[in-house]
């Protein structure tokens, strides 16, 4: 697998940024409705997994 096919997706921003490092596009579940943390530029952010779905059209 390479990373262009990977998505780490999780609900931590700032915890979650190891994978971009890596160059692993990154989904952040923003469940709360938080400021990203300064830097933290996730591929995807959404409310939840279902708009995450919506958004990478899996629904």
């Amino acid at each position: 697998m390479q990373v262009d096919e990977v998505l780490h997706v999780g609900d931590s921003a700032s915890a979650d940024g190891g994978a971009g490092a890596l160059g692993i596009d990154t989904a952040w579940i923003n469940r709360e409705g938080r400021q990203a943390p300064t830097g933290c530029k996730p591929a995807f952010t959404a409310s939840s997994l279902h708009g995450l779905w919506s958004q990478l059209r899996l629904s």
